[in-house]
């Protein structure tokens, strides 16, 4: 309680820093805050924004396509081109767009090596949640504050529930449960889903 009070107090007092700092430590001990109904979870489950993502693009604010297949973007966080690399845009978009396709059509590891490509030659990071793409990686405050709690999160092990019964085996203990566990987690983040 006394680190939500924290950020409450640093809301209020106007230093967001600070309180999207507690917010991060928080996120990374499972506990989530949402700000618009007031309140928190010690469960380690997010809460879910159905807004999420850019709904206007254009000083009109007439609406874009929304659907989890519209095209990717340049976010207007990311570092613009010089004059003498305009040339660039048009070969990352391929690339953008190439690597999407590629997720649509399960080829994931292609579609890792394009995302490499990007971030190595042209310093390129898409955010798959809001399907932007970022030159220097930054998608605005409050779009990489949730990339670095995404991160944090996925980093994090899985552990055992409060709330979970005994085990009732006799040949397997807890910590053989976890580690087998833990080897799923690692198989996943490998791609190897037929193994996890």
């Amino acid at each position: 309680h006394a680190k939500i009070a924290e950020r409450l107090m640093a809301k209020m007092n106007r230093d967001f820093e600070t309180a999207d700092q507690i917010q991060l430590i928080l996120s990374e001990e499972g506990v989530y805050i949402d700000d618009r109904r007031k309140v928190w979870r010690a469960d380690g489950v997010r809460f879910v924004d159905v807004s999420e993502g850019r709904r206007f693009r254009d000083p009109q604010q007439q609406p874009i396509h929304t659907g989890p297949n519209r095209p990717y973007v340049q976010s207007e966080f990311s570092t613009p081109f010089l004059t003498q690399h305009e040339e660039r845009f048009d070969a990352i978009q391929a690339l953008v767009q190439a690597r999407a396709a590629m997720k649509v059509e399960r080829r994931y590891s292609e579609a890792d090596a394009t995302r490499d490509t990007l971030q190595q030659d042209f310093n390129v990071v898409c955010d798959d949640r809001i399907r932007e793409w970022s030159m220097g990686g930054s998608f605005g405050h409050r779009n990489d504050l949730k990339r670095a709690q995404d991160t944090a999160i996925q980093s994090r092990n899985y552990s055992r529930s409060q709330f979970s019964d005994d085990l009732q085996l006799a040949d397997i203990s807890i910590d053989d449960l976890q580690e087998k566990v833990n080897q799923r987690t690692r198989a996943k983040s490998e791609r190897r889903y037929a193994e996890s």
